[in-house]
């Protein structure tokens, strides 16, 4: 933790304590006398129906009250049993099962991780935990998660600033009031080795414990030298306080020790295309001995109360900690000064050395009551939010060492004799808090309308700041200290009609605020920026067939963005003048078709376009990282009680990445076989890309670009004890 923010940290605590007994108080008081016809909510101790089914009926935020079938936006939900028949082990990996998600490639010296792009707009700081956001920068691991969460279009009211392309929630795994133990070792091509061990005990009637632990030590596919090496431990204990109330404490630690991949020197053909040469796919262009490396450490630990006040009434509070630690240091492949044609060279040094820290109370109250022949369900919350992030500096004394290494047999193992530091004392900080106020409310007017609104009052409050002279952003002079603050309004509204108990056909609208700083950092020329705005509407239909047991979707959609940021007429401070718009059209299968076959399908085409810009270059192009088309569809078979066989495909179509390169699209087929010996054993073998296909995954125009994976088989052996 930074305790340069501690004192601040602690008041927060302090506030958000008080906020969540103060909500607590006024529910008890407000809904204690709830009557009425409303729907009664279930128990707090809530365990899942089938945790093998690829289909949910809810998702986990208490922000919304209605089931996915007759909630008027596209949503998509992973389950844990749809992850571990794929055998995917990241976040990265489960989101190819998403369409209209691509990841981005870090830009100068920022770490690639979890970088999203949302329907067109970037979502790297939307990405949450529990509902909490989480914008610690690494590539996320899976081992704890009970399920992933993906709300498309813009979504500010429920999710706060940004949004404007969606959100990712990552629900954790927590105690369950059962006893289950159950592990997985599997290992595979490309030295793939990873163990994952998950024991849930329940100790007494109101006490229940449960342990996740993960090892990992692999390379990549298809990749030289990259090797991925992760430690997670994640416990929770639950505990019944009585019928009406139960407590949840949880938390984890994450430790990963990296030598990171910062792709291949950026090639593109005449029609500013990027390809991979002949030769090159494999090639790992730094130094393995000492020079590239990467370290995260990441630690939270939260404490979630559930507490019914009435049947009708319920109370949820989440006050969570989270501290994070980054640092690594790339070769950026870049061809040789001298002879580009059969060197690179490796002088192109990006480090990074970051600590972030965030505390973040959520109060929620849900409600059902009935006014007259309206019955109302309700939501009402508070959010209180601090985060703060230092950054500081690294240097790279180079030493006596071969810059240029040959571009089609890189020497990796080359000596590097330099030396690498930090300085802790010369930082650029960022300290941002948050408070928010929303509600929502769905009216259920007879069996075949629905009415829902919803509101978020957000303030947001950042000062970004330098204590060395030298490094400025933006043109400012260090040392320096810049401060924004905004105030958002956002609202959604939408109808859903019902022509059956079974289906529903909606319209929704909603808008998202995105402020300058919404990445912890700010310049002389967006300090004073007014958010960026975006407007959405959503047409849809939602039927749940073959006995509530497979649900399929369709929708069309439109977002713009009306004051996007661009330059001034001069080109040289940043203005709110552009406009940037995004069509789309998304279908949707999750469940089972028969009883033996299950499928997760989606695919989505979009059509962009920069629809207003002061630079002349940018107008009229299609938005970045935005595939014109993507496919995913995912199938499993149960032969016999003992024998399973799935396959699936993801495609990705064509992107751009400025307006003179894009990346061509491609497509990757997997496939998987698990036996269940017994009770207790089973096996599982995995096939990713088996057509071993050589695509860029992303790619940083004039700079590099990364390789996907190659073509892996993977052998689990899965134990329950």
């Amino acid at each position: 933790m930074n305790y340069r923010h501690l004192p601040v940290t602690i008041g927060l605590v302090q506030r958000c304590a008080l906020a969540s007994a103060v909500g607590l108080a006024i529910s008890s008081t407000a809904f204690a006398q709830t009557s009425g016809e409303g729907t009664v909510l279930e128990k707090t101790r809530i365990e899942s129906s089938d945790q093998h089914s690829y289909k949910v009926d809810a998702i986990n935020s208490p922000k919304r009250t209605q089931p996915i079938l007759d909630t008027a936006a596209t949503q998509y939900v992973l389950t844990e049993q749809v992850m571990d028949d794929q055998g995917v082990d990241s976040l990265q990996q489960a989101l190819r099962n998403v369409p209209g998600i691509t990841i981005a490639a870090g830009e100068g010296g920022t770490n690639p991780g979890d970088n999203l792009s949302i329907r067109g707009f970037d979502s790297s700081e939307n990405i949450y935990t529990d509902g909490v956001r989480d914008t610690a920068v690494y590539e996320r691991d899976i081992y704890n998660l009970e399920q992933l969460e993906v709300t498309l279009g813009p979504s500010s009211s429920y999710s706060g600033r940004g949004s404007t392309g969606g959100s990712v929630n990552l629900i954790t795994k927590t105690a369950k009031f059962d006893t289950a133990h159950r592990g997985t070792v599997k290992a595979g091509t490309d030295d793939q080795l990873r163990a994952t061990i998950d024991l849930n005990q329940q100790l007494s009637d109101t006490v229940a414990a449960r342990v996740n632990l993960l090892l990992e030590d692999s390379g990549t596919p298809g990749r030289d030298v990259v090797e991925n090496t992760s430690v997670g431990i994640a416990p929770s204990l639950a505990m019944q306080l009585g019928e009406t109330t139960r407590l949840d404490l949880y938390g984890e630690y994450l430790s990963q020790d990296n030598i990171p991949d910062f792709g291949i020197p950026m090639f593109t053909n005449d029609s500013g295309e990027v390809y991979i040469p002949d030769g090159l796919a494999d090639n790992f262009y730094g130094f393995a001995n000492g020079r590239d490396t990467e370290e995260v450490d990441v630690a939270s630990l939260s404490g979630k109360i559930s507490h019914d006040i009435s049947d009708n009434t319920r109370l949820t509070s989440l006050l969570k900690y989270a501290e994070s630690d980054l640092f690594y240091v790339r070769t950026s492949p870049r061809l040789s000064r001298t002879d580009a044609d059969n060197f690179v060279r490796r002088d192109d040094i990006k480090s990074k050395s970051q600590a972030r820290d965030v505390v973040t109370s959520l109060t929620d109250i849900t409600t059902h009551f009935t006014t007259g022949a309206v019955q109302h369900d309700l939501n009402i919350g508070v959010e209180f939010t601090q985060e703060n992030l230092d950054q500081y500096v690294v240097s790279v004394t180079s030493g006596d060492y071969p810059v240029d290494t040959p571009l089609l047999n890189p020497n990796p193992n080359d000596t590097w004799l330099g030396d690498i530091n930090e300085d802790k004392s010369q930082i650029r900080g960022s300290e941002s808090e948050t408070y928010a106020i929303y509600a929502f409310d769905t009216l259920t007017l007879n069996q075949y309308w629905e009415l829902t609104g919803g509101v978020r009052l957000e303030q947001f409050d950042l000062t970004y700041s330098q204590n060395y002279t030298s490094s400025g952003r933006g043109g400012e002079t260090p040392p320096f200290s810049l401060d924004s603050s905004d105030t958002m309004l956002s609202w959604s509204a939408s109808t859903v009609f019902k022509p059956a108990k079974n289906g529903s056909i909606y319209f929704g609208v909603g808008t998202a605020f995105t402020p300058a700083g919404n990445g912890l950092t700010l310049s002389t020329t967006t300090a004073d920026l007014d958010p960026e705005e975006a407007l959405s509407y959503e047409l849809g239909t939602k039927w749940d067939l073959f006995g509530s047991n497979l649900l399929a979707s369709a929708a069309v959609f439109r977002t713009v963005r009306t004051n996007a940021q661009t330059t001034d007429a001069d080109g040289e401070g940043i203005v709110l003048d552009g406009e940037q718009q995004v069509d789309g059209i998304e279908f949707g299968l999750t469940g089972n078709i028969t009883d033996a076959l299950q499928i997760q399908a989606s695919a989505a085409i979009m059509d962009t376009e920069v629809t207003k810009s002061n630079d002349a270059d940018e107008q009229g192009n299609d938005l970045v990282l935005t595939p014109e088309n993507t496919l995913s569809i995912w199938a499993n078979y149960t032969v016999t009680d003992s024998l399973k066989v799935a396959g699936g495909v993801q495609h990705m179509g064509e992107y751009s990445v400025s307006d003179s390169v894009t990346v061509p699209s491609y497509q990757v087929l997997q496939l998987m076989v698990s036996y269940q010996l017994n009770d207790a054993i089973s096996f599982q073998l995995n096939g990713d890309n088996l057509t071993d296909e050589r695509y860029i995954s992303s790619s940083r125009p004039g700079g590099h670009a990364y390789v996907g994976d190659g073509r892996s088989v993977t052998l689990g052996a899965n134990f329950s004890f």
